[in-house]
Protein backbone atom coordinates (compact mmCIF):
# COMPACT_ATOMS: atom_id res chain seq x y z
CA UNK A 1 0.00 0.00 0.00
CA UNK A 2 2.55 3.00 1.26
CA UNK A 3 5.88 2.13 -0.66
CA UNK A 4 7.04 6.32 -0.10
CA UNK A 5 7.57 6.54 3.89
CA UNK A 6 10.80 5.94 5.26
CA UNK A 7 10.53 3.75 8.16
CA UNK A 8 13.63 4.61 9.58
CA UNK A 9 16.10 7.65 9.75
CA UNK A 10 19.58 6.99 8.51
CA UNK A 11 20.50 8.34 11.84
CA UNK A 12 18.38 4.99 13.92
CA UNK A 13 20.85 2.17 14.69
CA UNK A 14 21.41 -0.10 12.27
CA UNK A 15 19.25 -2.87 13.51
CA UNK A 16 16.13 -0.63 13.32
CA UNK A 17 16.88 0.58 10.06
CA UNK A 18 17.31 -3.52 9.30
CA UNK A 19 14.25 -4.44 10.69
CA UNK A 20 12.40 -1.39 8.56
CA UNK A 21 13.87 -3.23 5.21
CA UNK A 22 12.54 -6.60 6.08
CA UNK A 23 8.54 -5.13 7.66
CA UNK A 24 8.85 -3.63 3.82
CA UNK A 25 10.03 -6.60 1.81
CA UNK A 26 8.02 -8.92 3.21
CA UNK A 27 4.97 -7.30 2.69
CA UNK A 28 4.43 -6.71 6.43
CA UNK A 29 3.50 -3.26 6.49
CA UNK A 30 1.01 -3.95 3.17
CA UNK A 31 -1.21 -6.32 5.36
CA UNK A 32 -0.75 -3.65 8.57
CA UNK A 33 -1.72 -0.73 6.59
CA UNK A 34 -4.76 -3.44 5.29
CA UNK A 35 -5.90 -5.00 8.51
CA UNK A 36 -5.87 -1.09 10.25
CA UNK A 37 -8.21 0.38 7.65
CA UNK A 38 -10.64 -2.49 7.76
CA UNK A 39 -10.36 -1.45 11.26
CA UNK A 40 -11.20 1.96 10.95
CA UNK A 41 -14.00 0.87 8.37
CA UNK A 42 -15.59 -1.21 11.03
CA UNK A 43 -15.60 1.07 13.59
CA UNK A 44 -15.24 4.41 12.41
CA UNK A 45 -14.65 7.41 14.39
CA UNK A 46 -12.50 5.81 17.04
CA UNK A 47 -9.31 6.44 18.73
CA UNK A 48 -6.24 4.20 17.81
CA UNK A 49 -6.37 2.64 21.13
CA UNK A 50 -10.13 1.46 20.25
CA UNK A 51 -9.19 0.33 16.90
CA UNK A 52 -6.27 -1.84 18.00
CA UNK A 53 -8.90 -3.22 20.71
CA UNK A 54 -11.52 -3.89 17.86
CA UNK A 55 -8.69 -5.60 15.25
CA UNK A 56 -6.51 -7.18 18.42
CA UNK A 57 -3.84 -5.76 16.72
CA UNK A 58 -0.99 -3.86 19.05
CA UNK A 59 -1.67 -0.33 19.98
CA UNK A 60 1.63 0.99 18.54
CA UNK A 61 1.55 -0.40 15.67
CA UNK A 62 -1.99 1.19 14.72
CA UNK A 63 -0.29 4.51 15.78
CA UNK A 64 2.05 4.24 13.81
CA UNK A 65 -0.15 2.88 10.19
CA UNK A 66 -3.23 5.27 11.25
CA UNK A 67 -0.75 8.27 9.78
CA UNK A 68 0.50 6.55 6.82
CA UNK A 69 -2.98 5.77 5.80
CA UNK A 70 -3.93 9.61 6.36
CA UNK A 71 -1.10 10.65 3.81
CA UNK A 72 -2.42 8.18 1.54
CA UNK A 73 -6.02 9.67 1.66
CA UNK A 74 -7.73 6.59 3.28
CA UNK A 75 -8.36 7.57 6.17
CA UNK A 76 -8.93 10.80 7.98
CA UNK A 77 -8.32 12.23 11.90
CA UNK A 78 -11.54 13.44 13.22
CA UNK A 79 -12.07 15.51 16.48
CA UNK A 80 -11.03 14.77 19.73
CA UNK A 81 -13.26 12.45 21.55
CA UNK A 82 -13.33 10.41 24.85
CA UNK A 83 -11.58 6.81 23.93
CA UNK A 84 -14.27 3.95 24.42
CA UNK A 85 -11.26 2.05 26.23
CA UNK A 86 -8.94 4.68 28.30
CA UNK A 87 -12.11 7.39 28.88
CA UNK A 88 -9.11 9.77 27.99
CA UNK A 89 -9.39 12.64 25.49
CA UNK A 90 -8.09 10.91 22.17
CA UNK A 91 -8.04 11.83 18.11
CA UNK A 92 -10.67 9.58 15.96
CA UNK A 93 -10.44 8.32 12.88
CA UNK A 94 -12.40 7.60 10.21
CA UNK A 95 -12.43 6.38 6.61
CA UNK A 96 -12.05 8.72 3.89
Amino acid sequence: MDNFTPRARRTDAASSIEAARQLESSGTIDQQQARVLAAVRAFPGQSSLAIAEHARLDRHLVARRLPELGRMGLVIRGPLARCAVSDRLALTWSPK
